[in-house]
């Protein structure tokens, strides 16, 4: 089980999880006695669960957790090395210079999803570490849209053995609208199929509003799983 802080909430992370053949035992509400008195000794207000499976739903909502939002997982099965994708007119995309993009890509980034459903800003130093100490990390991986020499989005990829991750896309809200995001999208499936993934998933609120799943759907994407992300009020 791993629990973070963001602002009053508790966020219990994607990687919390029971093996198959230790379910029934109690130990899942275990866990979640575990996190809540985690959050109250912080005082946090809200506990949040992301939760996939029949048996987690009916666990939580036992315990008193009400669905707030839906996710998707979408995949991709890359047949072909994509082509570089034309960029839109007035745009350039080309690979991420670590250590001179930096601080620019985090402003950019975080200003993309300032809008976004329970977004917490981040530091730039903790942002930063937290993706480059990834074990996918790859920062070749990383492609930028530059528009009269300034950042203008990003897709930023991650990636083991066969399997592909988008773990960003992210336009500024000055430039959306244009064919960006679709064109980073794809220029990103390119890099991820030269460095060896063959198969590429993302995750995304189903409740997007800048149009992302129709943006994913255009590029081929596909929901291979639904979750909800369930809250429990602590005071």
């Amino acid at each position: 089980m791993r629990a973070r802080r963001e602002r009053d909430l508790a966020n219990l992370e994607d990687e919390s999880a029971i093996h198959p053949d230790a379910r029934g035992r109690g130990i899942g509400w275990h866990l979640l006695d575990l996190a809540e008195a985690w959050a109250r000794e912080r005082d946090l207000e809200r506990l949040h669960v992301h939760v996939v499976t029949g048996d987690g739903r009916r666990l939580v909502e036992d315990r008193g957790h009400e669905v707030v939002r839906y996710f998707w997982r979408m995949e991709i099965a890359l047949e072909a090395e994509p082509p570089e994708p034309d960029a839109p007119a007035g745009f350039e995309i080309r690979g991420y210079r670590p250590g001179e993009d930096d601080e620019e890509l985090h402003a950019v980034h975080q200003e993309a999803f300032a809008e976004h459903w329970e977004f917490t800003p981040e530091q730039f130093d903790r942002w930063l570490k937290w993706r480059a100490s990834r074990s996918d990390y790859d920062p070749e991986l990383w492609r930028l849209a530059i528009a009269d020499g300034a950042i203008a989005g990003a897709a930023l990829a991650f990636g083991e053995r066969h399997l592909g991750w988008v773990l960003d896309l992210a336009v500024g809200p000055g430039f959306r609208r244009r064919g960006l995001g679709e064109a980073l999208l794809r220029s990103g499936f390119r890099a991820l199929w030269q460095g060896g993934h063959k198969r590429v998933g993302l995750e995304v609120d189903s409740e997007n509003e800048t149009g992302a799943t129709r943006l994913y759907e255009r590029a081929g994407m596909k929901v291979t799983r639904r979750y909800a992300t369930y809250e429990k009020r602590l005071s």
